[in-house]
């Protein structure tokens, strides 16, 4: 297995774990800096960048994509992605953090299905 396969699978395991409600490293941050975050401190720069931008396309084919490329979460209220995103302390609670968690599982199988 390849360091660039072994990334992908860790990635997949920190995403699975997120969805099943681990607390990541930046709960002020969303899914792609904390996954930055964590392979940065596992693998080399050139395979985090290939495995953010997978996860930020991954993130435009999620059934409750927002719209928005930058902040893929909607906000169950209807709030503007980008303005729930700054106003929001903790990104991983309440039923904008469960959204949060469930595109965290959809990435983790989306990428194993292409790993």
């Amino acid at each position: 297995m390849t360091i660039k396969q072994e990334a992908i699978n860790d990635t997949i395991n920190y995403l699975k774990n997120l969805r099943l409600g681990s607390t990541p490293s930046e709960p002020k941050y969303g899914i792609c800096s904390n996954l930055k975050t964590f392979l940065d401190s596992r693998v080399n720069k050139v395979i985090t960048k290939n495995i953010l931008c997978k996860v930020y396309n991954l993130s435009h084919t999620w059934s409750k994509y927002s719209g928005d490329d930058t902040y893929p979460v909607p906000d169950p209220e209807g709030v503007d992605p980008e303005d729930k995103y700054d106003i929001t302390h903790n990104k991983w609670t309440g039923c904008y953090g469960d959204l949060r968690r469930e595109l965290c599982l959809y990435l983790a199988e989306e990428l194993q299905k292409g790993n």
